[in-house]
């Protein structure tokens, strides 16, 4: 067995690379804190949660540390198991799931943390599933998407530099981000996720959730974003330049934290009982817009703005 005991810590560096392979049988229990650096080192194990990072324990990858830290073959699947409480923090190598998703090498309870500290391409996204996400660089996502969706079960939360999630030409990003917690940003952070060629959306998909806390200014902007929660309550201005597809809940709005409906946007929406308005996708009773809202590149064309208040979906037209 191997244990690392709350308020101890455990550093492994140097060039020469080290591996801690737990037995068939035996496990590790991490209370405390654990670093690798400098090289490929590994803690690995072949037994389904054979390797327990407790609430309070914490994992660093490195300066100089390469690779997956818990392994990269399908013997290793779900052999490590961050628990509400712990944190993985890359720094360097490769990201902590290690094989092909939808498999797993590392899984991530709710509540647990993954903290990204590395600029340029952000952490693994498609068919992965984390508890919080913080980003602490700049993310610059352009690369090929995939077909899988990412959840985050808790929140997404930008504490510097941005995350900019925006697949280029060479493949589209079908998967979605299913989001259960808030979007925040801290300072001027700022969070843009969607291009032409992601067809998937943010999925907010908690109850009551927030976009943009964290006391900051950056922007935030999404290309397809769906609403299937209680509430979603703005607390700085949002842009949306796709479809917002509103399933469930209300948007909650001000004048200070607006949301903006670029000329690209559209509306798809639940059915509403106004039979006497020949539009569909105006929202409904269970899920409208509360709050200003402002549409840009109108002309000579009719827009219904979906909004609404106490429970009701009360339209208004342009």
């Amino acid at each position: 067995h191997f244990a690392i005991t709350s308020g101890a810590s455990l550093a492994i560096t140097g060039v020469n690379s080290i591996t801690l392979n737990i037995g068939s049988g035996y496990s590790a229990q991490i209370d405390g804190s654990l670093s690798f650096a400098g090289d490929a080192h590994r803690l690995t194990a072949t037994t389904a949660n054979a390797i327990t990072f407790s609430s309070g324990a914490v994992f660093t990858a490195d300066a100089g540390f390469s690779g997956n830290a818990f392994g990269s073959t399908a013997a290793n699947k779900n052999s490590v198991i961050f628990q509400s409480g712990a944190t993985y923090i890359l720094k360097a190598g490769g990201n902590p799931f290690g094989i092909a998703a939808p498999d797993a090498v590392a899984v991530f309870n709710s509540g647990s943390i993954y903290r990204h500290q590395v600029n340029g391409v952000g952490p693994s996204v498609g068919g992965r599933t984390y508890g919080n996400v913080y980003i602490e660089a700049n993310v610059n996502f352009s690369g090929i998407g995939s077909a899988r969706d990412c959840i985050i079960q808790n929140d997404l939360n930008v504490l510097s530099g941005f995350f900019s999630f925006k697949p280029n030409s060479l493949g589209s990003h079908t998967g979605n981000f299913n989001i259960y917690g808030n979007v925040l940003a801290t300072g001027a952070s700022y969070i843009d996720i969607g291009s032409a060629n992601m067809p998937g959306a943010v999925q907010l998909l908690g109850t009551n959730q927030i976009i943009g806390d964290g006391g900051g200014s950056g922007s935030i902007s999404f290309g397809n974003i769906t609403v299937n929660n209680i509430s979603t309550t703005l607390s700085r201005p949002v842009t949306v330049s796709g479809t917002l597809s509103l399933q469930n809940g209300k948007i909650i709005t001000s004048s200070t934290s607006l949301l903006t409906l670029a000329s690209t946007a559209v509306i798809q929406s639940c059915m509403h009982n106004y039979s006497n308005l020949p539009y569909a996708d105006i929202g409904c009773d269970i899920s409208y817009i509360e709050g200003p809202v402002k549409k840009m590149g109108l002309s000579a064309e009719d827009f219904i703005f979906p909004v609404g208040i106490n429970g009701k979906l009360r339209p208004t037209a342009v």
